[in-house]
């Protein structure tokens, strides 16, 4: 996914979905630090976005995120920001810098469908970015629904134009990468046989994988 952020924008919307706990954050917050120096990746939880006022206008969130992402300064969250709010602030941000689009990392999806006043214009505000070949704005999205269970709660157009990709368990040799790798620097070693034991009790599930291995 990574490699697909060119220095033109690539017209294509990934979607991460994966139960919970599966690490789908992980990996957005892995192509957030590993993006392009010509792409600004911003990392947007839209649990988050309800907490302020105007509830049920996740914009005003998404378009604070932007703008601190970006380094300037964003006293308090924004009120009665839209899409076109949106597009203003990231062409005048490109405008003015090396980047050349915004990669928006959003986690937590389905809030938009749950939530929101009319999920299906934010829809269609997302597939405008994606078929305007001039935009300076890509999605990225993450979640544990399936994209045919996010159609079933909205049907829409947008969800046919999504490239999925499946976040399952780990495998054997991924499991002893995840627990040996962040003990790289400490005096601990996993051997085999405690490697083998804690995928047998996890099946290569990433949340409990770790929080095994930090136990042991």
């Amino acid at each position: 996914m990574v490699n697909n952020f060119g220095k033109v924008r690539s017209q294509a919307t990934f979607l991460i979905e994966g139960p919970r706990q599966m690490g789908k954050t992980s990996v957005l917050q892995f192509i957030r630090r590993e993006s392009p120096a010509h792409v600004l990746p911003v990392y947007i939880n839209l649990e988050l976005a309800w907490a302020e006022p105007e509830r049920k206008n996740p914009w005003n969130y998404i378009v604070t995120e932007v703008l601190k992402s970006a380094g300037e300064a964003v006293q308090e969250r924004l009120c009665h920001q839209s899409s076109s709010d949106l597009e203003r602030h990231v062409l005048r941000i490109c405008g003015s810098s090396n980047w050349q689009y915004v990669l928006l990392l959003l986690d937590e999806f389905h809030t938009i469908i749950d939530k929101s006043d009319d999920p299906e214009a934010i829809l269609s505000e997302f597939r405008g970015y994606l078929n305007n070949a001039s935009s300076r704005i890509s999605i990225l999205l993450a979640d544990r629904y399936t994209a045919d269970e996010l159609e079933r709660k909205t049907p829409h157009d947008y969800w046919a134009q999504l490239t999925v990709k499946t976040l399952g368990p780990l495998d054997l040799d991924s499991t002893a990468k995840a627990i040996r790798t962040p003990a790289e620097e400490s005096d601990v070693y996993f051997l085999d046989e405690t490697v083998s034991c804690i995928y047998s009790w996890t099946r290569g599930y990433p949340y409990h994988v770790q929080r095994a291995a930090q136990y042991i």
